[in-house]
């Protein structure tokens, strides 16, 4: 939700390159806290972009919702393998996974049937962006291995400052974090 020329797209397409065909749909804009919410009472403009190592790049004006549903509707020739939403700036705890534009894509995605991955962090060092992408395709490499990369799954990652020391699995809190935008 952060936009096209988010540091953490950009960390995620670097890391995904190279497993497979990529393509990027992303807000034009920042589109922080647009939850799940669609673009329908305005043009939603799509312009094609280069962006380094991907064939095909979409900077759609509209939510990240409408961006994973644009790309799917009309830009792809059949349902992606895996959605990657991010990497956002500022985790996704408690309350605020029902504000996130970033979860909003990945569940969109999960919603058409696709294996989607939404992921952010704490903070905003560009370290930081890098370490997110490197687990997260570490983990989608284990997922697909596993057999378990399958339609509808949805899976919110947060990845602290620092080092990642492991992997906890969470229940959804009750507390918000704070929008750092």
């Amino acid at each position: 939700d952060d936009g096209f020329e988010a540091p953490g797209l950009e960390a995620l397409v670097t890391v995904f390159l190279g497993m497979g065909e990529v393509v990027v749909a992303a807000p034009s804009q920042n589109q922080t806290a647009k939850a799940h919410s669609l673009t329908l009472s305005e043009p939603v403009v799509v312009r094609e972009r280069s962006l380094n190592g991907v064939k095909r790049a979409f900077a759609i004006g509209g939510t990240p919702a409408t961006a994973v549903r644009v790309a799917i509707e009309h830009y792809l020739p059949r349902l992606p393998d895996l959605v990657v939403s991010g990497v956002n700036r500022g985790e996704n705890l408690g309350m605020s996974v029902h504000l996130s534009g970033t979860v909003g894509a990945a569940r969109e995605a999960a919603f058409a049937g696709v294996p989607a991955v939404a992921v952010s962090i704490m903070g905003n060092r560009p370290e930081t962006y890098q370490t997110a992408a490197r687990f997260v395709r570490g983990l989608v490499e284990d997922l697909r291995i596993g057999g378990r990369l399958r339609a509808g799954l949805l899976l919110n990652v947060n990845v602290p400052a620092g080092e990642v020391k492991g992997v906890k699995v969470a229940r959804l809190g009750l507390r918000a974090s704070k929008v750092e935008h």
